[in-house]
């Protein structure tokens, strides 16, 4: 919910008649865009794997999942590691988190 507000007002700033207000909104907006894109991407993928339902969350070149059941130390680091591919982010900035 808080990601579309920011959306939107992102959206509603880069119309704006300052071109550089403008250009800088449309620069933060892309890169929420691309932000959820991944998130989504590692969720599906990561079902598709067969590990089930997760949640991403990428955050200041962070990535946390959040995954349910626990998994094994073996499952969590093939999990860290295709994420680490598809955000294009070094495995220490992934987090799994588990119940």
């Amino acid at each position: 919910h808080q990601r579309k507000q920011e959306a939107d007002s992102l959206s509603l700033l880069s119309q704006s008649a300052d071109a550089a207000l403008g250009q800088a909104a449309e620069e933060v907006l892309l890169s929420l865009q691309m932000q959820s894109e991944k998130e989504l991407m590692v969720e599906g993928v990561l079902a598709g794997m067969g590990y089930g339902k997760s949640v991403c969350v990428l955050q200041n070149n962070t990535l946390s999942i959040f995954t349910s059941p626990a998994v094994s130390k073996e499952d969590a680091a093939i999990i860290l590691q295709k994420a680490a591919e598809i955000c294009l982010l070094p495995l220490e900035n992934m987090q799994l988190m588990v119940p």
